[in-house]
Order: structure tokens, then C-alpha cells, then sequence
């Protein structure tokens, strides 16, 4: 997501006036929101690891990701004013309707993964094989719709199809990998007791969950900044989380929270992965990248403290919906 969106939009913002590294930090800043809206992979990871409602984890992440999205516009708005941005006025919109019509088909895709989801209608994998069907069906009479003819429709899907299966057996088999190693160390904690000598050590200290959570999110950020995503839940969260459940927080609220940490590694100096991934794509120094990163990554950590702080923010959804008690 970072690679695509830096090589579409860095340029275009460099074009109008906009300060290279202002615009690599805030296509940054911005593909963090990605891993938390649904569907999400993180997400999906962090249920398996845990055994926590995906339906849940969906419902509980819209929230603070639009809160996130809400958050960075209000800064960008801020400092767009302080220092006179160029703005976008002058730009020549596409049409409306035409646009939103041929946009309209492939937006059912997360509609229907959300939705089916949340609502108990499907599981989480009859979801991703009605996903399938639907984007098979549309990249066919999207082909057709741009007048490649039946023929050319089925050799363009058969071609995206093919590169598709070819991706996912890759991302599933390593999926796999990472959740067998999952189990073997969640089986070697489970023996030697560490989540109960870590629950021991959090009552000994007199912590309430709230502010163990805080604790155990900090060593999560701080990890989050080294390591890949998947294995900091690996090692971490079967560790750390387990605790905090048991003083009194909620499953779904510490996962979404947990995910959310997680993933601002990916942006945080000195080794985040989409800073690195950004900084090459863009050419922009990835020093300075790193600097022009740290007021986004300010905003968006006071967001992560806030969700600690109030988790009814995160569970209101999921509790009107049914999903959370």
C-alpha cells in the first residue's frame, strides 16, 4: 500500500508546490489507516493467535480508523493553513456520476466481506470466497465494459486471475508458517507459565489493567519499531495480552488497540518498514523523511493513548451490533 499510493501521490504532490519529504510523510502517516479499517489481515492474524471474534475486531477497528483519518486531517488542515499549502483548487475533477458508477461494482468487494462478516451472515472464509467470486465476475464485465470483447474479457481475467492464485498461495503459506510457530511458542510459554508469572508480577505491582495495558502497548511500540508485524504478535501478544484479559479488559478492545500499536511501527525511526519502503520509492532522504514523520506519528500515538484510556470508543459498535457484551 505504501509502495502504490507514494508512487501515485508523492510526485503529484511534489508537482504542485508541496515540500517532498512534507508529502512522503503524510502518504505515510495516511497508509497506517489501511491495517485498521476493515477487512484487515492484521486483524484476522491477531483472532487466530487469540481466539477473538474477526466479526468483532472488524466492528471495533471502523472506529478509531476513521478517528485516525479524522485526527491527521485536522493536522493537515492545521499546518496547510500555518504554512500556506498550495491546495488543489485549480485541479480539473473527473465527472461525478460516470466515475461513482464505474467505481460503484468494485466497491461491493469490502461492503460484502464487511458486512457478511459483522452481521453473521458468513464466515470469515465463506466471505473471501464470495470476495473471490465478485472480483472474478467484475474483472470480467469490467474487461468487457472497456471494449475488449468476450474473448479479450476472458484472456484478461484468466491472465489477473492466474497472477492472483500465484500471490495468495505464497501469502497463505506463509500465513501458515508464521501461525504453526505461533503455536509451538504460545505451547512453550504455556508450560513454562510466563503469562502467569506476568500476571502475578502486574498484581504484585498493584497495576490496574488500564495501565498495564499502557505498559504492555509500550513494549509493543517499541517492538513494533524493529520487527516484522507478524512475528511481534507472535512473540508479544501471546505474552503480554493474556494479562491484561484477565485484569478486566476486553478481548476485542485490546486486540484492535494491540493491532493499531503494532502497525505504527511500520512508521516509527529508526527501522520503520513503510518509512523505508516510502523514502526508496519517493527518493526522498530517508533521515528526513523520519523527521517530517515524527509530528503525524505524535497525533496518531496521542490517538492510540486516548483509545487505551477510553475503551468505549473502540466497543460502542461492536456492542450494538451484538458482538461484544
Amino acid at each position: 500500500d505504501a509502495a502504490a499510493t507514494t508512487n501515485t501521490l508523492v510526485p503529484a504532490m511534489t508537482e504542485r508546490g508541496y515540500r517532498s519529504e512534507f508529502a512522503a510523510a503524510l502518504t505515510a502517516a495516511s497508509c497506517v489507516i489501511g491495517p485498521i479499517i476493515p477487512p484487515s489481515i492484521v486483524m484476522i492474524f491477531y483472532a487466530a493467535l487469540m481466539n477473538v471474534s474477526v466479526a468483532a475486531l472488524f466492528a471495533g477497528g471502523i472506529v478509531p480508523g476513521l478517528l485516525m483519518a479524522v485526527f491527521l486531517g485536522a493536522y493537515n488542515f492545521w499546518i496547510a493553513r500555518r504554512e500556506d499549502h498550495p491546495g488543489g483548487t485549480a485541479e480539473t475533477l473527473p465527472p461525478v456520476k460516470p466515475t461513482v458508477l464505474r467505481a460503484l461494482p468494485a466497491l461491493l468487494i469490502p461492503i460484502t466481506i464487511v458486512s457478511g462478516i459483522v452481521f453473521g451472515i458468513v464466515t470469515p472464509t465463506e466471505a473471501a470466497g464470495l470476495a473471490v467470486a465478485i472480483t472474478l465476475t467484475l474483472v470480467f464485465l469490467y474487461a468487457c465494459w472497456d471494449r475488449n470483447g468476450i474473448v479479450g474479457a476472458f484472456k484478461i481475467s484468466a491472465k489477473l486471475a492466474s497472477g492472483a492464485v500465484e500471490r495468495t498461495v505464497m501469502l497463505t503459506g506463509s500465513i501458515f508458517m508464521i501461525l504453526f510457530a505461533a503455536a509451538v511458542f504460545g505451547y512453550l510459554m504455556g508450560i513454562l507459565k510466563v503469562p502467569d508469572q506476568i500476571g502475578a508480577l502486574v498484581q504484585s505491582l498493584g497495576l490496574s489493567s488500564t495501565y498495564y495495558f499502557l505498559l504492555a502497548s509500550g513494549v509493543m511500540f517499541l517492538a513494533g519499531m524493529v520487527m516484522d508485524i507478524s512475528m511481534a504478535l507472535v512473540l508479544l501478544v501471546p505474552v503480554l495480552i493474556p494479562a491484561a484479559i484477565a485484569g478486566g479488559a476486553d478481548p476485542v478492545h485490546v486486540g484492535v488497540v494491540s493491532c493499531l500499536n503494532l502497525t505504527l511501527g511500520l512508521i516509527s525511526p529508526p527501522f520503520g518498514g513503510c518509512l523505508m519502503v516510502i523514502s526508496a520509492a519517493s527518493g526522498v532522504n530517508y533521515m528526513r523523511l523520519s523527521l517530517a514523520i515524527l509530528p503525524f506519528l505524535a497525533v496518531q500515538i496521542a490517538l492510540l493513548i486516548l483509545l487505551i484510556f477510553y475503551p468505549e470508543i473502540t466497543l460502542t459498535l461492536p456492542r450494538a451490533l451484538g458482538l461484544v457484551r
